[in-house]
């Protein structure tokens, strides 16, 4: 058995781009940690708000990066990980900039981990439980869900604050705090810079199913998050577009033929709701981007499936079948199209 070790040495890595407003209220609750052993790194995207004044101007000890313009999510965290891990780190805690943190929760989430070690599983990513900041009673989400064609969402989100007895095994963490040990990012790697921003938690979480990875939540860690749902035309572009390529990296080319009538009936559905939604330009600008991008695309989908040690088949459960999304309300969704998913994810998992 694996002797537990309270203590690694954790990174806490956050990414900002105009966040000056949130930034008082997180590090206050920072400078509260219990932890013996963290160090903070902030990679700035080019904030032009006056964040990197209200970095400057922090007591406490933070190393900050300050990037000349905007290179994305995945890829400030990206440069954050590997200087990280170069520099010694055991794990780093990806954190957004509109969370508050509880004093114990990194304690918590690294006990978590080793107890899930001590016990011989294949242990992957964490996260806490997340609220909502402004709503402390409400889920934010405690793992998010991850649909069969490619879509992600925080799963339960304003649902009443769950009361666990366990830390629940869940199919994808949140980005919005992410934990991550040194092993998994030697192993399955970080995000796919390519994405820009969006769906990077559920495909750095997939890949990690592939290689037979198990993803926590730490039921006690708990923080809070100023979440807000955008439905901007910048965020349908990044989100269609790597939902897209979240399918077309991971899956085995036998499950794409087997999805193949739902994913093309999906996107005709798609195609008519961007036509409403106002978003259709971007819709089109996402498949522009696959296509110049498909050099990329395949050589990533070679790279997962070389690493994958476990079949769709066998993961096929972490998938949910129907489309259920807090601040969607939609009958045609509801008595139409989830029906017809649901019937093809249980005919696929008779196929695969």
């Amino acid at each position: 058995m694996t002797e537990q070790i309270v203590g690694l040495n954790t990174w806490i890595i956050i990414v900002t781009y105009n966040h000056r407003a949130y930034l008082p209220a997180l590090f206050e609750s920072l400078a509260r940690l219990t932890h013996p052993r963290f160090h903070i790194l902030v990679i700035d995207n080019g904030s032009s708000d006056g964040t990197p004044a209200v970095l400057r101007s922090l007591s406490q000890s933070v190393e900050v990066i300050y990037q000349e313009s905007n290179t994305g999510f995945c890829d400030a965290n990206n440069r954050g990980m590997a200087h990280a891990f170069a520099a010694g780190a055991d794990a780093c805690l990806l954190l957004n900039p509109d969370t508050e943190v509880t004093p114990d929760f990194l304690s918590l989430l690294e006990t978590s981990y080793q107890e899930q070690l001590q016990k011989g599983v294949q242990v992957g990513l964490l996260q806490p439980v997340i609220l909502h900041r402004r709503q402390p009673d409400l889920l934010n989400t405690a793992g998010n869900a991850m649909h069969y064609l490619g879509f992600g969402w925080c799963k339960d989100n304003l649902s009443p604050k769950p009361v666990y007895d366990h830390d629940p095994e869940i199919g994808s963490v949140s980005g919005a705090c992410l934990y991550m040990p040194k092993l998994y990012y030697q192993q399955v790697g970080g995000f796919n810079s390519a994405f820009f921003a969006y769906s990077e938690d559920q495909d750095v979480s997939w890949r990690g199913l592939l290689q037979n990875y198990r993803h926590f939540c730490a039921s006690k860690a708990v923080i809070y998050h100023d979440y807000h749902f955008s439905k901007s035309t910048a965020k349908w572009y990044h989100a269609e577009k790597n939902r897209l390529m979240v399918v077309l990296q991971n899956y085995e080319f036998r499950t794409l033929l087997v999805l193949g009538p739902s994913l093309v009936g999906i996107e005709l559905l798609i195609l008519l709701y961007s036509l409403a939604g106002g978003f259709f330009t971007e819709k089109l600008k996402g498949y522009r981007f696959l296509v110049q991008h498909r050099k990329h695309i395949r050589r990533v989908r070679n790279q997962v499936q070389a690493k994958r040690t476990v079949s769709d088949a066998a993961i096929w459960n972490r998938f949910s079948d129907e489309l259920v999304f807090s601040e969607i309300k939609n009958p045609l969704l509801t008595w139409i199209v989830n029906p017809v998913l649901r019937g093809y994810f249980a005919l696929v998992r008779r196929l695969l």
